[in-house]
């Protein structure tokens, strides 16, 4: 039986009955004014690579700079004309790739969870979904849904809806940041993020004047991207012009949120990471204009 999304939240331990997210006139010249820049314009193109050398870069990745610990996963084993299924705790590089067909982007991909019935219901895992269509971006897109195994299997760990995902994106664009050296693939996915923001922002204007037709559901989901997205830059930003020093400093809070030592909004609150802070044009033109 299918939940709603509010249901959904209060399931997974998050703070109840958000509202729906309006981004004020500021943001929206602001990421008008990002559009508009050369690099949103740029045709980067990407290459096709093997699905094993993706899968090894992302690991690679993540192994270097963080410890993933294990998830609960959705066994299932069929014992004659019987399907058993129970839940066994799984490092989440053997959690299953489904393979997808996707026509709508090369950056497809998705954690398949179930939550669990009772008082105290918890996430479970069934596999990542990565696009069929494998190119030099998927590792990026493999390391953003590894990421939500670690947060998404901690209750407590991220207490409001709308961050959801920050690290997610955050550790995406440190790998891009990384991947190759060049940086441009981490243009490609800026300018993927921008346009993904002009896109939610109309919907959300839309509600904002009466003439939505989304659903709730699709409007708190489309809430969390442009909530996330906002603040997860905010944090690369600060990350990107950095000392090494620093730069550790923030990984290990990761680690530390990974672990349930600390829950995303006190790290958010300890780098000034809020969605005010997250709107300031200058530091926004600065990084993107660089």
């Amino acid at each position: 039986m299918s939940i709603t999304k509010d249901e959904e939240i209060i399931k997974r331990g998050y703070r109840p009955n958000p509202k729906i997210y309006i981004p004020d006139s500021n943001i929206i010249k602001t990421v008008n004014k990002l559009e508009e820049l050369e690099f949103v314009q740029t045709d980067y193109g990407v290459s096709r690579m093997k699905l094993r050398d993706s899968l090894y870069d992302a690991k690679q990745f993540l192994d270097y700079y963080y410890n993933l610990h294990n998830v609960p996963y959705l066994f299932f084993k069929k014992i004659g004309n019987i399907n058993f299924h129970t839940i066994i705790n799984r490092h989440p590089y053997k959690l299953p790739i489904i393979p997808t067909i996707s026509d709508e982007t090369i950056f497809d991909g998705a954690t398949i969870e179930e939550i669990t019935h009772g008082k105290k219901p918890k996430v479970i895992f069934r596999g990542i979904e990565l696009n069929k269509v494998v190119t030099e971006c998927s590792s990026a897109t493999y390391v953003h849904e590894l990421t939500h195994t670690q947060v998404d299997s901690i209750k407590g760990s991220i207490r409001n809806y709308y961050n959801a995902e920050i690290l997610s994106i955050f550790n995406e664009l440190f790998h891009y940041m990384i991947l190759g050296g060049d940086e441009r693939l981490l243009r490609l996915t800026d300018s993927r993020r921008v346009c993904e923001l002009n896109l939610i922002f109309e919907d959300l204007i839309n509600f904002r004047n009466g003439t939505s037709s989304m659903t709730r559901d699709e409007l708190l989901e489309d809430s969390k991207y442009a909530v996330s997205i906002l603040k997860a830059y905010n944090l690369f930003i600060t990350f990107y012009y950095s000392n090494e020093k620093i730069k550790n400093e923030i990984l290990d809070d990761i680690q530390c949120v990974f672990d349930g030592y600390l829950t995303l909004e006190e790290m958010l609150k300890k780098y000034e990471v809020t969605l005010e802070s997250s709107k300031d044009e200058k530091k926004l033109l600065k990084y993107f204009n660089r």
